[in-house]
């Protein structure tokens, strides 16, 4: 995919993504709502039972931490999946494809258009901490909708315990 952000100040302010293969463009500016091909997106705010649950999960990751609730993430979820772009699996949580993603440690230039795009459509994104993302180093990435999200968090924590 293309993915295209701006920051200013330390925060996004707007972010494209573009699918080639499906001819999917996502976009938001912030204050302004997030499109996808022109269609205004407007999340509704589902459970991890609702809906498909991504994740990301490279062999820089902890991957061992991801693993470890991805059982627990599909038992909780329609389904799990990871699309192999963190930036589309993100923008699918903004159309109602997806309901949350995963990822414990993620480049800024994988998620920071796409932060733009689910926030413009309802949704949240954060580390697994519970912080906001940063622009200047990795992190990691858990994003959805607000009551996905903090299921994911929960998981997360309970697997630290």
């Amino acid at each position: 995919c293309v993915s295209v952000g701006l920051a200013y100040a330390g925060r996004m302010i707007a972010g494209w993504v573009y699918n080639p293969f499906t001819n999917q463009f996502w976009k938001a500016v912030k204050g302004e709502g997030a499109y996808l091909n022109g269609r205004k997106l407007q999340m509704e705010n589902r459970n991890l039972s609702d809906g498909i649950c991504a994740f990301g999960c490279a062999r820089y990751n902890e991957g061992d931490r991801v693993f470890g609730i991805l059982e627990e993430l599909f038992m909780r979820s329609l389904s799990i999946r990871n699309g192999g772009s963190a930036a589309i699996d993100l923008c699918r949580i903004a159309s109602g494809s997806n309901v949350g993603y995963v990822e414990m440690k993620l480049q800024p230039y994988d998620y920071a258009a796409a932060s733009v795009i689910i926030e413009e459509a309802g949704g949240v994104i954060g580390t697994a901490e519970g912080e906001n993302i940063t622009l200047d180093k990795p992190c990691s990435v858990v994003a959805g909708t607000a009551k996905a999200a903090e299921e994911i968090r929960e998981l997360l924590t309970a697997s630290t315990a």
